[in-house]
């Protein structure tokens, strides 16, 4: 993310206490609103084509055939690598004019730059992935994934999942990458869910003479907090994340390890 946009966002959430997603969505909407008034070819001279909900990025290098997917693919052996190579024959040729690129240590293929599918190799299976996967139309419901976007389909053999319906769902990806969208076709967001405070933490709050510091701060940050302490599934990362809370409410000046500051 431009350095600009992250001070203008880090600058909305001092002033109203909103959180960084809120913030980020205001910022964009009147920068939005400032373009419409200009001239078309302004316009599109100023920025780039508005990229979907789920791209932040265009890769600005991929290859028809890239052969790092290629040496990817050969370190993969034995019945993960059969599958592995079988969903990347499968992407290509489902896709001809598209970009290949390996990003964080996995295959991802391109329209113009955008990604709509990766390939991932693990011990025991592959996976097929989507960036735009909640879009999709999956009526053989082998979509896997519980993300605001990212969905998978988890093969532990090459044949697990009818080809049919893979390539059904790699063309409808490429053609979601490829299609304008505008912001209005975005999913309604969820709203937040609401954590009441256990009795353990009011009590470390109390015990640490926080209380009151942690009453101070925005709504969404108390609640993100307890909920984020209580998703914990070990009892040594809830009190990890109990501690930094704490240290951050005597300080003051972060919220997640992000700045933060009390408005005025």
């Amino acid at each position: 993310m431009p350095s600009h946009l992250k001070k203008l966002v880090h600058a909305r959430m001092k002033k109203t206490g909103e959180s960084w997603a809120t913030a980020l969505r205001h910022v964009r909407a009147r920068a939005a609103k400032k373009t419409r008034g200009k001239p078309a070819e302004a316009a599109v001279a100023a920025q780039p084509a508005p990229l979907p909900p789920m791209f932040a990025y265009r890769h600005r290098v991929t290859r028809p055939r890239d052969p790092a997917v290629d040496a990817y693919v050969a370190a993969r052996d034995g019945v993960v690598g059969e599958t592995v190579a079988t969903l990347v024959a499968l992407v290509r040729a489902q896709v001809p004019a598209h970009g290949e690129v390996v990003h964080h240590g996995a295959p991802r293929f391109c329209v113009d730059g955008l990604p709509f599918a990766y390939v991932a190799g693990h011990a025991r299976h592959a996976n097929l992935g989507f960036f735009e996967g909640t879009r999709l139309s999956d009526p053989a419901r082998v979509l896997q994934g519980t993300g605001k976007h990212l969905r998978h389909v988890k093969l532990a053999r090459p044949d697990a999942v009818p080809s049919a319906t893979l390539a059904q769902l790699v063309g409808e990806a490429a053609a979601l990458a490829g299609a304008p969208r505008s912001p209005a076709a975005r999913a309604p967001a969820r709203p937040r869910a609401r954590h009441p405070m256990p009795e353990w933490i009011e009590a470390a709050l109390a015990g640490a003479r926080l209380l009151r510091a942690y009453r101070a701060r925005p709504p969404y940050q108390q609640n993100d907090y307890v909920g984020w302490i209580g998703d914990a599934k070990r009892e040594a990362t809830r009190r990890q994340r109990l501690a930094q809370m704490l240290a951050e409410l005597e300080r003051g000046d972060a919220y997640m390890k992000m700045p933060w500051r009390a408005p005025r």
